[in-house]
């Protein structure tokens, strides 16, 4: 690593590869760290289908019932729909507001609404990017 903190690229095939790390990107463009050139899987090039979404949101639904419909304050609400918006997982679809990934398909709005799965305290994001809250 250089004195900019930098990886240390070495040729290797007809590409580079990072000497401290060992990171080979898809790319030549090795003037960054490896840490910027790294991103998330690609998100699914769609919502869930309806009859998934369906299936998620009752199981949801009921689990949320379960444990009596805590909800989250405003606060808490705002947290996460933060960490959702700006699209550190790569799977929120901001044009309709909804988690893209399979095993989710959830509303995130934060409007405040019941159906919006950011306001119930017992849910989780799919990929651990935010936990339940105990109430």
């Amino acid at each position: 690593m250089d004195n900019n903190g930098k990886c240390e690229w070495v040729a290797e095939g007809d590409g580079f590869k990072c000497k401290r790390c060992g990171f080979v990107p898809k790319h030549n463009r090795v003037k960054k760290k490896c840490d910027e050139l790294r991103l998330p899987p690609e998100p699914p090039a769609e919502i869930p289908s309806l009859p998934m979404r369906i299936k998620n949101a009752v199981v949801a639904s009921a689990k949320h019932v379960a444990k009596g419909l805590p909800v989250c304050s405003d606060e808490e609400v705002e947290a996460r729909f933060k960490t959702c918006s700006t699209n550190e997982c790569r799977l929120f679809n901001t044009q309709y507001g909804v988690c893209m990934h399979q095993n989710c398909g959830c509303n995130i709005r934060n409007n405040g609404k019941y159906l919006d799965k950011l306001r119930w305290a017992d849910s989780e994001c799919p990929i651990g990017l935010w936990k339940s809250i105990e109430k």
